[in-house]
């Protein structure tokens, strides 16, 4: 990854010549790069490598100039993050076996998620790997990020209950019903967010509008527009979403087309339509490439941390809601000291943890881990919920 950074010379002499020093995470070595001379009260641009090797969503970086000319040093380190999406890992479950490739239920789901460009230089946003639902229960899912179930028939009770633990652990779920669904069975798998009321057939209607104002579907709202409407078919689901349940998208007929909601740490979001071209006519439009890569990237941080803060004086306290799943365990802050982590005071104020003023520049993480487990924590631990921030002067 290449960034660029604005360096200015704020003295009434001109620079001499310095290095720009980039580390990054927890990067043993740093990347430097080579300032010319500033004029004074000028500026120059300037471009740097960055080595983007983390599993975390927000990468900490800090970057330094060194110049033996220079006397107010205060402002020669800056700290800052780098959001980062790495691709998600997805496992397909397909209701079918024993099938030509395209005709499995997934096919269009594993070709939307993961195209590139024939060059082989596009962005990859998921990893997908596709099993029958007769090996679903052989999957360790702990290593994927979203499981999406396409044209499921039922699901056994063990089925039921991993996929439930699954989401309950912070994993997420898309579930596009096909027409081979028990509408009974699905309605007691417990972890719907809908209920499934019929299957109507013959009768056409397609997705009339997103709700713009919910994350799962706010790009794609600006994305695709009215190219929504495209998404049409002759046989869909009547859904009724439960108490706590959010629409996420509409048909033309006024009934939910996505419905979407919270269990545990993770979500589930239910569609009105199926996802093989047997069923609907969405997975032939562009817009169900769009739409899809959105909700599983969605599905990938269905809570995504209240702020990340990228720059704050110090003395300027910084907080985030505690989430309900957490907020009787064990809360934490850390500053990342460039070789570990040193555990510092933190305080709560009724539901939020709070981060006293800052005693110096640098990366900090306020942090709420599960369990109940005394005193300060060495480290941020499994399951950590990790709100980093970067101070600077």
């Amino acid at each position: 990854m290449i960034g660029t950074a604005t360096v200015r010379n704020h003295g009434d002499q001109p620079s001499a010549p310095a290095v720009l020093t980039i580390r990054t995470g927890e990067q043993k070595t740093a990347d430097e790069v080579m300032l010319p001379a500033i004029a004074p009260g000028a500026s120059a641009r300037v471009s740097f490598p960055l080595s983007v090797m983390t599993r975390e969503r927000n990468l900490l970086c800090t970057a330094a100039i060194r110049s033996a000319t220079e006397i107010f040093t205060s402002d020669d380190v800056c700290h800052f993050q780098i959001g980062t999406r790495a691709p998600v890992h997805v496992l397909c479950v397909s209701g079918n076996s024993g099938v030509p490739t395209s005709d499995r239920e997934g096919f269009f789901i594993a070709n939307a998620l993961a195209p590139r460009s024939p060059n082989g230089q596009g962005e990859t946003i998921a990893e997908v790997r596709d099993c029958d639902l007769a090996d679903l229960g052989k999957q360790q899912l702990f290593q994927y990020g979203v499981v999406v179930l396409a044209g499921i028939p039922t699901l056994g009770a063990d089925e039921r209950e991993k996929l439930r633990q699954f989401v309950t652990d912070g994993g997420g779920l898309l579930v596009f019903p096909g027409a081979k669904a028990a509408l009974g069975d699905y309605n007691g798998w417990g972890f719907l967010p809908a209920q499934v009321l019929e299957r109507k057939t013959g009768d056409f209607t397609f997705v009339a509008a997103l709700a713009g104002d919910q994350a799962a579907v706010r790009d794609v709202d600006q994305r695709v527009g009215a190219g929504i409407n495209s998404l049409s078919s002759s046989a869909w689901f009547r859904l009724e979403p439960l108490a706590g349940a959010t629409a996420l998208a509409h048909l033309n007929n006024g009934a939910p087309a996505l419905i979407e909601h919270r269990l545990g740490r993770g979500a589930v979001i239910l569609a009105a339509a199926g996802a093989h071209s047997a069923d609907s006519d969405w997975p032939l439009r562009p817009a169900f490439v769009i739409l899809l890569r959105a909700l599983v990237q969605h599905l990938a941080d269905p809570a995504p941390t209240s702020v990340r803060v990228q720059e704050r004086t110090v003395g300027d306290a910084a907080a985030t809601a505690l989430p309900a799943d957490l907020a009787g365990g064990t809360p934490a802050l850390f500053r990342w000291t460039g070789s570990g982590y040193q555990a510092l005071p933190w305080a709560r104020q009724g539901d939020r943890l709070v981060m006293p003023p800052a005693s110096e520049p640098g990366q900090y993480l306020l942090t709420v881990q599960p369990g109940a487990a005394p005193g300060l924590l060495s480290q941020p631990g499994l399951g950590a919920r990790i709100i980093p921030i970067s101070i600077n002067h």
